[in-house]
């Protein structure tokens, strides 16, 4: 799997969580290594599946000649909300 991004952070003590920012990671081999930790059971399997099915859930999919492709903005918002592609994912991952 590889990951590339750019983006930004700054404290912010007046925001929620203290600091603001955003960025956009693209990344590859998302599938292959969802497939990896299905195979191979390790203690922290379960928490990394989670995170994989919320990437490939919320990320701009495309193909190139590696496979599908991930696109995540990323989001520090002020008020506090972490958005993925536009989505608020304490939301998405809250204990209910």
């Amino acid at each position: 799997m590889t990951v590339e991004g750019e983006g930004w952070i700054e404290i912010n003590l007046q925001a929620a969580r203290g600091a603001v920012g955003s960025g956009r990671l693209i990344v590859r081999g998302l599938n292959d290594y969802l497939g990896s930790l299905v195979r191979q059971p390790s203690p922290n399997r379960m928490v990394a599946l989670s995170i994989v099915g919320v990437m490939i859930a919320l990320g701009e999919s495309t193909e190139d000649e590696t496979g599908p492709v991930y696109a995540l903005d990323v989001e520090l918002t002020p008020t506090g909300p972490t958005l993925v592609n536009g989505q608020d994912l304490e939301r998405l991952v809250a204990d209910e």
